[in-house]
């Protein structure tokens, strides 16, 4: 003990760390450059500049900004996957070193991305993550202290890894028709507890790979616990399991970021999900979560659908063979993206277990992109036709105007130049209002006169 002591107390004399600061104003003006190793780096001899509960944390016992701290930023010049490892911690006693990401100084409220506590057990600790060109990142590596107990610095490895996403050109593989995962980028990780309130639990991502039984390619069956197909009946021959049976708060994600072009501007979703229902508050229930992003990482609008486990959920029924399991059938959402032409967008699934570790949940998805239904309707008929104007799949009620129709397809042969009003409303709530113009033409007579 007194050994390790001497040799830390050394270490922070000589300060190893050649890149990085003990504050953000530092950090900013000595970053690091990605892919990033240092070994032997230390927070001791450099204070403890950031204190307080960490707001990564939700609940928590001891202090996980307890201890002296060092800080490192860097600014990816692409939009990709950051995997950032700290091992091999040396120090005087009981060390848990921890590491947080965020997107501005630490502390600041809604900066965190990811955060991750030491694991002596596996000798690290590790954050993957989704990151965006141009911004600016920070990784915090600070100490957790639990009253007096563990130590207040630490030494430590610190390798950073960065994955580029290279946007697909159209929808690839999008509903997985190749019977594998081409297009697609997988990541695994953890479900914790998120704030009080929280309509789902955190998912913190430590891994990037597709990981068979975690991402697994369905091409036939029924769930052994919902009974319904596990390929997608409306779809092709494939669909994927998100998450599986097994438990330990285990979470997965999976998303492809593509172009939107004319041809692929209608995104659509199919899900089927299956939780045990431990009666747990929504922080700490089994999930699922599905959304699109733009091409600055923010949810597009009317994307989104999140549940966690609950009874008395809309659309959800009880295992009659599973007990304590609820599921939902097969169901539909509809994503229009012809405000995004042009852009890259990602499509994004995520599962996890329960955060208490004891009780499941998982997912079946397929996708399809296709042309928007608004630019495949000619505009323009002749007097005496008719036309029949279909709406797409995935909206919970339609409601046409003229004539108060509230069925998906509508068959009209208007007299005169017409524009019917579509009113769209999304499982979630959100309402969505398309205008359909229809140009009638009257057709031209020409006469034949004969001059003889």
């Amino acid at each position: 003990m007194r050994v390790l002591l001497l040799y830390l107390l050394i270490i922070s004399a000589l300060k190893l760390n050649a890149q990085g600061s003990n504050t953000c104003t530092g950090a900013v003006a000595n970053p690091i450059s990605l892919p990033f190793f240092a070994n032997n780096q230390t927070t001791c001899g450099d204070g403890n500049d950031y204190t307080g509960g960490n707001p990564c944390i939700a609940t928590m016992t001891g202090n996980y900004y307890g201890g002296q701290d060092w800080l490192y930023s860097f600014t990816p010049t692409q939009s990709g996957y950051v995997t950032i490892i700290l091992n091999d911690v040396v120090s005087s006693i009981a060390a848990y070193p921890t590491i947080t990401l965020s997107n501005a100084c630490p502390g600041t409220f809604g900066a965190c991305m990811g955060f991750a506590l030491y694991n002596p057990s596996t000798n690290n600790a590790s954050i993957v993550e989704y990151l965006q060109a141009g911004q600016t990142y920070y990784v915090l590596v600070d100490n957790y202290v639990w009253g007096t107990y563990f130590a207040n610095c630490s030494q430590f490895d610190l390798n950073i890894q960065f994955t580029p996403v290279i946007p697909q050109p159209s929808c690839t593989n999008i509903g997985f028709s190749n019977n594998n995962f081409t297009g697609w980028f997988g990541t695994t990780g953890l479900a914790t507890r998120a704030y009080i309130g929280a309509p789902i639990p955190n998912y913190d991502a430590t891994a990037l790979g597709i990981v068979n039984g975690r991402h697994t390619i369905m091409s036939g069956g029924n769930d052994p616990c919902a009974g319904f197909p596990r390929v997608d009946p409306l779809g092709g021959p494939f669909s994927i399991r998100l998450g599986d049976a097994n438990v330990g708060s285990q979470a997965e994600q999976l998303t492809q970021t593509f172009i939107v072009t004319p041809s692929n501007n209608s995104f659509t979703y199919r899900y089927a999900v299956v939780f045990e229902d431990p009666g747990h508050p929504s922080n700490e229930q089994p999930f699922f979560r599905a959304l699109l992003r733009d091409q600055n990482g923010n949810i597009i609008p009317c994307s989104e659908f999140v549940v966690s486990a609950a009874n008395n959920l809309p659309g959800f029924f009880a295992s009659a063979t599973c007990s304590g399991v609820v599921y939902k059938p097969w169901s539909t959402v509809n994503v229009d993206l012809d405000n995004y032409i042009g852009q890259a967008v990602t499509a994004e699934f995520t599962t996890g277990d329960c955060a208490q570790g004891a009780h499941y949940g998982y997912a079946y998805i397929d996708a399809q992109c296709s042309q928007s239904f608004l630019d495949a309707y000619p505009d323009t008929i002749c007097v005496g036709e008719s036309v029949t104007l279909t709406a797409p799949n995935g909206y919970q009620s339609y409601s046409w105007l003229p004539g108060n129709q509230t069925t998906q397809s509508i068959t009209v042969s208007p007299s005169s130049n017409t524009t019917y009003q579509l009113n769209l409303v999304s499982f979630n709530g959100c309402v969505r209002t398309v205008q359909l113009p229809i140009i009638v033409s009257t057709p031209i007579i020409l006469s034949l006169i004969n001059h003889n």
